[in-house]
């Protein structure tokens, strides 16, 4: 039996050989997903990092994690943020304000908050108002660089959505926390990175993201480039060993 099978091999090596690649070829594409015009026609790997992950149903640990999620909810958040000497301008504004709505459109977003949502609470005389900081469209330019300094002078403000200096904004994101969900830390990651290389390319800022959410989908988009790299050296190694074997790419001695 033995002897007739390696017969068969040697005799319709090339034939094996390339059904090796091409089985080789599909678990990539199982391992990476398969994306057509912006349709996700393979999911591809997903990596569960989340804790319950890691423990059995019946297992106390979870109960309490899951006691400890409903108590004090589960949302995470992210922040991007960006370096502006010319912060408190109109331009820079409009588009903090632009970037701050595209954020809150996209899936798993609770909340954003930044510069151009904060409100300012205000009292004169007997009447206390409460209206934005900034209003690009009837605010003189002096008028927005007074607003700025009352922003940092604000100490729920100064150093969460804008710096010391005033040269630095932040928008800070609040996701919603997917309990059990796979993969959603990943596709958010992805959108964002996207949408900000797509706002870099009508302006010279550079845009930074980072927080909880960006650092498990950077987590995952990394696992997963680790498989297909295992994967691939996989395939180099066997095809490497079996010309040592035969000491001939026709796969005979």
């Amino acid at each position: 039996m033995l002897p007739r099978l390696v017969d068969q091999l040697i005799r319709f090596r090339v034939s094996h050989l390339c059904i090796a690649l091409l089985l080789s070829l599909a678990s990539v594409l199982l391992l990476t997903g398969l994306t057509f015009k912006g349709k996700v026609i393979l999911p591809g790997l997903v990596i569960d990092n989340s804790p319950e992950a890691w423990l059995s149903e019946d297992d106390p640990n979870l109960q309490g994690i899951r006691a400890f999620q409903q108590y004090f909810n589960t949302d995470e958040y992210f922040i991007v943020a960006f370096q502006d000497p010319n912060l408190f301008s109109v331009s820079a504004l409009n588009e903090l304000s632009q970037l701050s709505k595209d954020l809150k459109a996209l899936p798993y977003v609770l909340s954003v908050t930044s510069l151009t949502e904060i409100k300012e609470l205000r009292g004169n005389q007997d009447e206390i108002s409460i209206k934005p900081y900034f209003n690009t469209s009837t605010q003189s330019q002096a008028e927005i660089a007074e607003a700025g300094k009352r922003a940092i002078a604000n100490d729920r403000h100064r150093n969460q959505v804008v710096s010391v200096d005033g040269q630095t904004a932040g928008i800070v994101v609040r996701v919603i926390a997917q309990p059990g969900g796979v993969g959603y830390q990943r596709e958010l990651k992805l959108k964002v990175h996207e949408m900000l290389a797509k706002a870099s390319e009508h302006t010279q800022l550079r845009y930074h993201a980072s927080g909880t959410t960006m650092l498990i989908g950077w987590e995952e988009e990394a696992a997963m480039q680790d498989s297909v790299l295992c994967m691939n050296l996989a395939c180099l190694i066997l095809i490497f060993t079996l010309y040592c074997l035969f000491r001939s790419l026709r796969l005979v001695r």
